[in-house]
């Protein structure tokens, strides 16, 4: 499944500045520490997958394979969650995603770095575990 081929964000890809551990380019350290995650725990995934929902496309950062049932599962990184303008976008694709059966805790898994509280990869491997691995 992770080697099919997919449709694929081509937006913005100057702004793949990151290489993860299996030589993929992504969009911040932190997807850098999911992608590593997934990959340690053998779990495969498409990163930036499009996908259409009722009012047109959104990209999640990971469209994951669910090693337990082969569901599919989104991972959502809200990376800028200091901004007020950045929240409120994400509030929006948060409820798209709902009103499209895609719901937290089921099928979408969200983490949120701040400067307060940034992501690391003892979080990444908490999400992974309690998540995808019960």
């Amino acid at each position: 499944w992770a080697n099919l081929d997919y449709d694929k964000s081509t937006k913005h890809p100057e702004n793949l500045k990151f290489k993860s551990l299996s030589g993929q380019m992504v969009r911040s350290k932190s997807e850098a520490m999911i992608a590593d995650t997934l990959l340690h725990y053998n779990i495969p995934y498409h990163y930036e997958e499009i996908l259409t929902l009722d009012f047109g496309e959104v990209v999640p950062d990971f469209t994951i394979l669910n090693p337990i049932d082969s569901s599919i599962v989104y991972w959502e990184h809200f990376g800028m969650f200091d901004d007020p303008d950045y929240v409120s976008k994400t509030i929006l694709k948060i409820q798209s995603y709902i009103r499209n059966g895609i719901i937290p805790g089921k099928n979408l898994i969200m983490s949120f770095d701040t400067l307060q509280h940034p992501f690391d990869s003892n979080m990444a491997s908490e999400i992974i575990e309690k998540s995808l691995l019960l």
